[in-house]
């Protein structure tokens, strides 16, 4: 067995399942990390242009027994572009769709930055669905605090997978070493970047901030204090927002998620114990 280097980036939970799931029209990626079959699954949705392998330090991270769903949403990661694009609702409503085919009546939901607002739209649209919720650096959506304009700026422009450096400069608290684990999942993004202009167009319409006070599920919000995409008090407008919030704000940036997974993943399932 090959040895890790210590400076190497983490590899993804290597317990996944990787598969191909279709809904309707819709090819789904999705990967399924078992843990405890009587525990409900917790369904991971990523952030812009990323697909769910960036989300793998953190499900490494979390306690072994929760079971975990990622998936690439339509034109992201392996998953091809959908026929017409798709509003957060009707993701929301595919989200949906997946867990019938999956075999799974109720889930908690983790939301990281974009994918975030797609988890909160599932908490209102799906309620009876989701048993708790976590949103880590996200936001209201369009009608929310906005990041550094400089930052924002790049983000409009999709990165090509060749050039993960240009994705580790979006946050000044990034090591150079998880600039691999970042291209991993912004494969789709070099052929022409429809997939990454459909989710930015997704969010740039919707907003959370009218239907917050009706999302009851048990929240957790994290977010970073020196986060200069979402800054914090997005997190803190979340919070205030939604009525069994609680809000953890934590050090660092936007990537929290790669290089603090461990504190993050003892975090969250410590919430969703």
């Amino acid at each position: 067995m090959s040895q890790q280097s210590p400076n190497s980036p983490p590899a993804p939970a290597a317990a996944s399942e990787r598969a191909t799931v279709r809904i309707g029209w819709t090819d789904l990626r999705v990967a399924v990390h078992p843990g405890d079959a009587d525990r409900a699954p917790l369904l991971m949705f990523g952030g812009i242009g990323a697909g769910l392998e960036v989300l793998g330090p953190l499900v490494q991270a979390l306690d072994p027994a929760v079971p975990v769903i990622r998936v690439d949403v339509p034109g992201i990661g392996g998953s091809p572009l959908p026929v017409v694009p798709l509003p957060i609702p009707a993701l929301a409503g595919l989200m949906d769709r997946l867990l019938d085919r999956l075999g799974h009546r109720q889930v908690d939901v983790l939301g990281y930055s974009w994918g975030g607002a797609l988890a909160q739209q599932f908490a209102l649209q799906h309620a009876a669905r989701c048993r708790r919720l976590v949103l880590i650096s996200s936001s209201t959506g369009a009608l929310s605090i906005p990041g550094d304009p400089q930052v924002l700026a790049k983000l409009l422009i999709p990165r090509r997978p060749d050039h993960p450096e240009e994705a580790a400069r979006l946050d000044d608290h990034l090591h150079d070493d998880l600039a691999a684990v970042l291209s991993s999942g912004l494969g789709s993004i070099g052929s022409g970047g429809w997939g990454y202009l459909q989710q930015l167009t997704a969010l740039m319409t919707w907003t959370s901030l009218p239907f917050l006070p009706l999302i009851g599920q048990p929240t957790l919000v994290v977010n970073g204090v020196d986060d200069p995409i979402v800054p914090v008090a997005n997190g803190r407008l979340l919070a205030a927002c939604i009525p069994r919030a609680m809000l953890t704000v934590i050090p660092g940036g936007h990537f929290e998620i790669i290089h603090s997974a461990a504190s993050l993943g003892a975090l969250v399932s410590r919430f969703l114990n």
